[in-house]
């Protein structure tokens, strides 16, 4: 009977009464998912197993890219290519944001193929949920696409 009852009040709060810990981020809203064509996990790439550490989302070159959740810029810039196999290929974005299951301060959304970064996302700076980050481009990849990740715990390169 408690679960009818609770079920029952989440479904007559407004969408401006619930509380949403992120929001797709392309299209911005919390129910509707973005167009996905490679997924996270396992994959072949060039004839050879690879993992996918994030999802791609496809989308036209200057398309907006929205911050999923409110957080922090942990890093933004463009492609890290002094070392190989280490930074990232791309023009590329990292909020720092508060893992909504258990509160701690430590998920990190990563944001990569970017064709730009907005005015204002720079280290350090607080990002709102909804706010547009950058755009989709096609930077170190075959298509223009954005790669999402999310990583707990710390943004390092896997």
């Amino acid at each position: 009977m408690k679960h009818k009852t609770r079920d029952a009040r989440q479904k007559s709060l407004s969408r401006a009464q619930r509380v949403v810990p992120f929001i797709w981020p392309l299209n911005k809203s919390p129910d509707t998912p973005d167009e996905m064509n490679t997924s996270y996990g396992p994959r072949i790439d060039a004839d050879r197993w690879d993992f996918h550490d994030g999802i791609d989302l496809p989308a036209s070159v200057g398309t907006p890219v929205h911050a999923m959740a409110d957080g922090i810029v942990h890093r933004a810039g463009p492609a890290d290519k002094t070392e190989p196999g280490q930074g990232f290929g791309s023009t590329h974005i990292i909020l720092k944001v508060v893992d909504p299951i258990d509160g701690k301060d430590d998920l990190f959304l990563v944001y990569l193929h970017l064709d730009s970064i907005a005015e204002g996302v720079i280290l350090g700076a607080h990002v709102h949920q909804g706010d547009v980050i950058g755009t989709v481009g096609q930077e170190d990849a075959q298509y223009p696409h954005l790669h999402f990740e999310f990583r707990k715990g710390g943004p390092e390169i896997r």
